[in-house]
């Protein structure tokens, strides 16, 4: 279950808010980082604290489809399609496992994770969000990962994209000391 208080201080900081009403008990939610979906509850309890913040714009009590808040300003209607990210997951076969390594970049912590041979990357801030779910897909590191529950998609968090010289692969083999085989880091 989606703790809908903590999504909203997460999402509070975001300067782009864009809420999906699907029907009277499905909701989609997204900063273009991340989409969550949560059931009539748990919008409730985020809109209640979403809405307590003086630093964001209310959401409105009614309204229909996508609505898009940018920064403070009133939300408005919007024409994005969340369904067309999470209808990726068809095409991700690789299955995420997560490392017990991070790597600190200018502005985040990156959470490392494992998609078949392919090391990746996404905001540690968003980790939580695994515990909603009991599958994990990607179609490689640089494409959404997909968090689902009974076969649902119930999050998809996008990577970070690391354009550094080093791979993050031999990054990780120089630090563990291993020669060629990056599977005994994971």
């Amino acid at each position: 279950m989606v703790n809908g208080k903590k999504l909203a201080q997460l999402l509070k900081k975001s300067k782009k808010l864009v809420v999906e009403k699907r029907n009277e008990k499905e909701f989609l939610l997204t900063d273009t980082y991340i989409i969550v979906r949560l059931d009539d509850k748990e919008f409730g309890e985020f809109f209640a604290k979403y809405n307590s913040y003086k630093n964001t714009a209310n959401i409105p009590f009614k309204f229909e489809d996508t609505i898009c808040s940018l920064g403070k300003k009133d939300f408005n209607e919007s024409n994005l399609e969340m369904a067309t990210v999470i209808n990726e997951v068809d095409g991700a076969k690789k299955k995420i496992k997560l490392t017990k390594f991070y790597k600190s970049l200018k502005d985040k912590d990156a959470q490392i994770f494992k998609a078949g041979d392919q090391l990746g990357m996404f905001d540690r801030k968003y980790e939580f969000l695994f515990d909603l779910g009991d599958d994990y897909k990607t179609k490689g590191k640089k494409g959404p990962l997909f968090i689902l529950k009974e076969g649902i998609v119930q999050v998809v968090i996008m990577p970070i994209i690391d354009y550094e010289k080093d791979c993050l692969k031999d990054e990780l083999t120089k630090l563990c000391g291993i020669k060629n085989k990056v599977d005994k880091v994971a």
